[in-house]
């Protein structure tokens, strides 16, 4: 771990390079040492890497940023007796004797859901720095599939690496494809503007992207959450959110606080969820199609 002084510099340049607020970066090297942390735990195989964070060390931080970490647990039981275990190993003493992560709290989440959630609050300090950090833990999820093996670099130390499971960009895709159908079937109020850039993110720059993969997820997440959304709708509403006065200056305020998005219009990443939803339902038909042809063989 750097030193204070090193750190301050650190984050110094990487707020000249990226146009970030060093608040925000401080918060993510916090996050980052965390992981580094758990990287030498016996936890490690069970914390399945997701969100964000995932987002902004595989994409870089001039194409993300967060200020949490979102973690699924698997192959172990997600109680409040785990996260005090894991808060205890990460505040033990480092190489220099020194302590670097104090539990602030332990708060739980996701009442309204089957499985346990749980939001573990910490204080980061080095030297005379101290700032606070959150990760939230899940569990339960149904997911299509699992980067078993991910090689993560990180982004403040670029010559170290993190290796812990994570999200594949379909699974990614289908949370996301997932919260914009199933709030935009209500109303226009859903907040979750990096939603939007997530996907308008992944689908540019991702390559081979699996969307049969992501049709079965999203069947899988409304069968597990009893919430059920025809195909044929997806279009329309997206089509009414992106009407919708209030998602427009929603956009527009997240624009302004968020460097990688300044140029990005709202009708930009509509379309783009519109081109999603079609390459879904596209990529269901082709399949329901062959499975045809094969039977009648």
């Amino acid at each position: 771990m750097l030193s204070e002084q090193k750190m301050k510099n650190l984050i110094d340049k990487k707020a000249r390079e990226t146009d970030l607020p060093k608040q925000q970066l401080y918060g993510l090297y916090a996050l980052e040492q965390l992981l580094v942390k758990l990287n030498d735990s016996s936890y490690k195989d069970k914390l399945i890497l997701k969100g964000g964070y995932l987002l902004a060390t595989v994409y870089g931080l001039n194409n993300r940023v967060t200020r949490d970490l979102d973690i699924t647990v698997r192959d172990t039981y997600l109680t409040e007796e785990m996260l005090i275990n894991i808060a205890d190993f990460v505040s033990t003493t480092d190489k220099n004797g020194e302590v670097h992560f104090e539990l602030r709290g332990i708060r739980k989440t996701r009442e309204e859901f089957d499985y346990n959630g749980y939001e573990l609050k910490l204080l980061y300090k080095n030297g005379r720095t101290k700032f606070p950090i959150s990760v939230d833990f899940t569990t339960g999820e149904n997911l299509i599939s699992i980067e078993e093996e991910n090689s993560l670099p990180l982004m403040f130390e670029e010559e170290k690496k993190l290796n812990f499971p994570s999200y594949t960009i379909e699974q990614i895709l289908t949370d996301k494809f997932y919260t914009i159908i199933a709030y935009g079937k209500y109303d226009d109020t859903n907040s979750r503007m990096k939603d939007y850039y997530d996907i308008y993110l992944l689908s540019t720059i991702g390559k081979n992207i699996d969307y049969y993969a992501i049709n079965n997820g999203l069947s899988r997440i409304m069968k597990q959450r009893d919430e059920f959304i025809d195909n044929n709708e997806f279009e329309n509403i997206i089509s009414s959110l992106g009407k919708a006065k209030y998602q427009r200056s929603l956009w527009e305020k997240y624009k302004e606080v968020t460097p990688f998005a300044r140029d990005l219009a709202f009708e930009d990443v509509i379309n783009k969820l519109m081109v999603v939803s079609r390459d879904i339902i596209s990529a269901k038909n082709i399949n329901r199609h062959d499975t045809k042809l094969n039977k009648d063989k």
